[in-house]
């Protein structure tokens, strides 16, 4: 994020989370935590609204992705920190070696 935002036209950031697990399906209970960190200083940005869900995979495999999106106002750059809970069966994650493709 690189410009100053304001909450009638906040900065945007959608990502599909890069540590992600991948899921065989949607059904879960998700926590999510954000925070941003700028410059020495800067206190002049906010983070207005967050959600964190688990979608399909874009390239259409047979599983799911942690996917968060950040609506921030104020004077940027700033990055976006996270922490993400999911609760999900315990059969939700393949086993280790198991192929998502």
């Amino acid at each position: 994020m690189t410009y100053p935002a304001s909450p009638e036209r906040p900065e945007i950031a959608s990502f599909i989370v890069p540590d992600s697990l991948p899921y065989l399906s949607d059904r879960a209970v998700i926590s999510a935590r954000v925070w941003l960190m700028g410059s020495a200083g800067e206190r002049n940005a906010y983070v207005l609204r967050h959600a964190a869900m688990i979608v399909e995979d874009l390239q259409g495999r047979p599983v799911h992705w942690l996917h968060l999106t950040v609506h921030v106002a104020g004077t940027v750059p700033a990055g976006v920190g996270y922490q993400i809970v999911v609760l999900a069966e315990t059969d939700a994650v393949p086993p280790p070696g198991q192929s998502t493709k």
